[in-house]
């Protein structure tokens, strides 16, 4: 009996040391995920260049890279200038001469010089900022409720406020016809907006476009200044700085009358001037209308060179179809090109104050708003870059409020705010999964539990092992009873 015992607990043991492998913990069954941490890829940076093109009837396009315009003077001959214009030339050996399109409206020659593309130094200072204002970082908002995002976004230099310049085209030509220009559907006595007894002149459509932009900005809540500079021949500042909206500035547009040449130099040099005295660390913007033809001196010493050198950014409106345009070769378009504005072509002047309506700062393509990653929302842009969107479906614990600025030339910025993130701070925290799987990785395996093999990895080798030793103390110890009992 006692051998066949001692037999029986050996048969036991090995039985226990065959079925070792197969008890193993449940985790050598399942893979471990495997986190490749991405690969971070540098994008070269491309230094800026300055391009300029210049054609030239009957030759080839004109092409150099230099951080300066090069010039070249055309064979066309210089028109006769209006009295009172003066050439303002560069200080380049050749002064660049570009002829304006034939036109029968006032129009003059001047020294010119067409830049496409801005300089390597303005190129450096058209970054794209965006800042959420409201609500602000670590905010607490109702949950459920709708809440309104506000902020700004800005191309190039930034500032404390913004200082802005109308400058308006007074030459004859503006006293041809331009429809119904305060958009009340009929062309009548209320397009007289200046009151010369001629309703519906391409002055009236330009006198409600400034009444348009002063009725944008006057509820703003910003540092805001605007003036008045009207030009034909020569140029001169009408009213100096003041309050978006005030009667002194409407009195003084409302009688611009039509009478004289075009001179856009005469327009930058009084624009330049009356910012000379705009407010410290402002901002500087003008809006530049006409319905004429003109050029443009570019080179050190000339009025747009000045502007440039200001932080002047320009928006020019070509207004009519007689007017210059806002071709590639358009003096409109080097102004709005080389101070980061933005040349826009109203062929019908009763469209100018609806185009002004929807106007925000050169280059913003648009601003959008996300919750959450959710899908983005489209903000509303006023033309200083002010925004606003109201996003619904905020939810206990943090949420997350992304507004992103797409710019025309597809450069994007974001900013982001956290709201009630403090709500989640008393709660208990929740295991996360990778520590739920820690806890089970280090609990036995319940009692009776058949678990799948995983091959010969270290840790079935060392469960291996422990089974064995196991067996064996169960082998002894039944050995030790036996002896026992007999």
């Amino acid at each position: 009996m006692k051998s066949k015992f001692v037999r029986a607990s050996f048969v036991t043991a090995g039985l226990l040391v065959l079925s070792a492998p197969t008890t193993v913990m449940a985790q050598d069954a399942t893979t471990e995920p495997t986190t490749t941490e991405p690969t971070a890829t540098e994008t070269p940076t491309t230094e800026p260049t300055t391009t300029t093109t210049v054609v030239v009837p009957g030759s080839d396009p004109i092409t150099t890279t230099e951080p300066a315009p090069e010039t070249v003077t055309s064979e066309a001959p210089e028109a006769a200038l209006t009295d009172g214009e003066a050439v303002v030339e560069g200080l380049s050996e050749a002064p660049t001469t570009v002829a304006p399109p034939p036109t029968t409206s006032d129009s003059t020659a001047e020294t010119v010089a067409l830049t496409d593309e801005p300089t390597a130094e303005q190129a450096t200072e058209q970054e794209v900022t965006i800042t959420i204002t409201s609500p602000i970082d670590g905010a607490t908002v109702p949950v459920d409720e709708p809440v309104e995002v506000t902020g700004t976004v800005t191309i190039g230099v930034l500032g404390t406020g913004v200082s802005i310049v109308y400058v308006v085209d007074t030459s004859g030509s503006t006293s041809a016809d331009g429809g119904d220009c305060n958009g009340d559907g009929t062309e009548d006595v209320g397009d007289d907006l200046n009151g010369d007894g001629a309703p519906g002149q391409i002055i009236d459509c330009e006198i409600a476009g400034v009444q348009e932009l002063e009725q944008q900005l006057a509820p703003i809540n910003a540092d805001i200044e605007t003036g008045l500079v009207s030009f034909t021949s020569g140029a001169s500042a009408e009213t100096g700085f003041g309050d978006p909206g005030r009667t002194e500035l409407d009195d003084a547009v409302t009688a611009l009358d039509s009478g004289g040449g075009t001179s856009f130099n005469s327009a930058l040099t009084a624009m330049n001037t009356l910012f000379d005295d705009a407010k410290t660390g402002n901002r500087k913007i003008g809006y530049l209308f006409t319905d004429g033809f003109s050029s443009v001196s570019d080179g050190p010493g000339s009025p747009l060179a000045a502007a440039i050198d200001a932080g002047i950014v320009v928006n020019t409106f070509s207004v009519g179809t007689g007017a210059v345009g806002c071709g590639p070769t358009s003096p409109l378009t080097a102004i709005a090109d080389a101070t980061g504005g933005e040349c826009i072509q109203v062929d019908d002047p009763s469209d100018l104050t609806a185009v002004l309506e929807g106007l925000r700062p050169a280059g913003i393509e648009k601003v959008e708003i996300s919750l959450n990653g959710g899908p983005p929302v489209e903000a509303d842009v006023d033309l200083l870059g002010n925004f606003k969107q109201t996003v619904t479906g905020i939810v206990v614990g943090p949420n997350t409020i992304t507004a992103t600025v797409t710019t025309t030339e597809q450069q994007t910025a974001s900013d982001e705010v956290i709201v009630n993130a403090e709500e989640v701070a008393s709660e208990p925290p929740v295991p996360s999964t990778t520590a739920a799987s820690s806890a089970a990785s280090s609990a036995a395996p319940a009692a009776g539990a058949t678990l799948p093999r995983t091959g010969s990895s270290p840790q079935t080798m060392v469960y291996l092992a422990s089974g064995l030793v196991l067996a064996g103390m169960l082998a002894l110890a039944a050995t030790r009873r036996a002896r026992t009992s007999y």
